[in-house]
């Protein structure tokens, strides 16, 4: 199973689901044309619909079937009745499913089937079919792992991730690109995992996470479906995303006995930030975590083992594509007021010949380079300088 495939189906799936509301006359049907449009851009795979039945500003379709078919695996997502009711105030009311199921079949005949459901969603989207903007909130939406079936063996266990306090605004302009800006908040986004291994004499997966108050912000230029004839060409056409997240803070435990090993731990972190931009010009990504806490203990060193940071950041830039003038290119790497615990300083400085006290190191390189060619570009011709890099320095 490919991650293109399965981010695919999920932008695909994300995009019936969560749906897109300005102030104007704006019809059903055209909101319907536009969710049909938006699987068009990004799905690579087909959209059936069973029946489609418009009358006095309502428009009901039953039966939608996305499905997404590669080498490795079939992903088919269906919702079986999905409603776009016209209000007095010009916006259209979208309603579906509380619960819509998402199947994953690979190519060794396995079939994974996940459930994704809400409560109390509600989606306005307003404004005109050259600009929608979506209103969307939700008490929750949980995706829940339901089975997996390999012949005659099926695997059962706990997974879900649930995200609450859901509110989210998508804005949608369509001219020669669709450009896509978005902004969310989740009051918290609860995560357990608890599985026992068929035959496996006991092993088991558990996990649990909890992170509090997670804010997001997004912009996305995509090529329109009609202009998407080969998608292994999607960056020279134009698609371009940037964007990030902030929470402010995460609790995390796990528990897993795998093959005889047992690995336990937790881990703590007050705020954490998260940037990022990929285009066929540049890739970038910065992080930064503030008060991180980690405590682990595994059956080969049955030692608690005691980490904590004041900060910790990791970031990184550079140039993808052929440009004019030279692109910023950058890397660092920041770790403030580390301390570990006796035992782990004990496997290295077991006389304690060196301080314990906090340690901070950071670590930065910038500079400017010239991409000697169109990484991105699936027909372009590598080129490599005469120090075997892909730049100019």
């Amino acid at each position: 199973m490919t991650n293109s495939t399965v981010l695919r189906s999920a932008v695909c799936a994300a995009a019936l689901f969560a749906g897109t509301a300005a102030h104007a006359e704006l019809t059903a049907a055209q909101v319907w044309d536009d969710w049909k449009s938006q699987y068009g851009t990004y799905g690579g795979g087909t959209l059936s619909v069973g029946a489609e039945e418009t009358s006095s500003g309502v428009v009901n379709v039953r039966d939608v079937t996305l499905s997404v078919v590669e080498d490795d695996v079939n992903i088919d997502v269906t919702i079986e009745n999905i409603t776009f009711n016209e209000q007095a105030d010009g916006s259209v009311r979208v309603t579906m499913d509380d619960s819509i199921p998402l199947v994953v079949t690979g190519v060794d005949g396995v079939t994974v089937t996940v459930n994704m459901s809400q409560e109390n969603l509600e989606i306005s989207v307003s404004g005109s079919p050259e600009l929608m903007e979506y209103d969307v909130t939700a008490s929750s939406y949980t995706v829940a792992f339901q089975d997996a079936v390999d012949g005659d063996v099926t695997i059962n266990g706990d997974a879900r991730l649930i995200a609450s306090d859901i509110a989210a605004t998508y804005t949608i302009a369509k001219g020669e690109m669709r450009d896509i800006s978005s902004t969310s908040s989740i009051g918290t986004l609860d995560l357990l995992v608890d599985f026992q291994i068929p035959g496996g004499d006991g092993q088991f997966i558990t996990a649990a996470a909890k992170v509090n108050d997670m804010r997001s912000q997004s912009e996305a230029t995509v090529p329109l479906a009609e202009n998407m004839e080969d998608p292994d060409e999607i960056f020279a056409s134009g698609i371009a995303v940037a964007g990030g997240y902030i929470i402010d803070s995460a609790d995390y435990v796990f528990d897993i006995n795998v093959e005889g090993d047992q690995t336990a731990g937790s881990v703590s972190t007050g705020m954490v930030t998260l940037t990022g931009e990929l285009n066929a010009q540049t890739v970038g990504y910065d992080s930064n975590t503030v008060d991180l806490q980690m405590n682990m203990q595994t059956s080969e060193f049955p030692f608690p083992l005691d980490i904590t940071a004041g900060e910790y950041g990791t970031g990184f830039r550079m140039p993808l594509g052929v440009t004019d003038e030279p692109a910023d290119f950058g890397f660092k790497f920041d770790i403030i007021d580390l301390e570990v615990s006796e035992v782990i300083w004990g496997l290295f400085d077991p006389n304690s010949v060196l301080p314990r006290d906090p340690a901070t190191l950071q670590l930065a390189l910038s500079g400017k380079a010239k991409a000697l060619f169109d990484m991105m570009d699936p027909n372009a011709e590598p080129v490599l300088g005469e120090d075997g890099m892909p730049f100019e320095l």
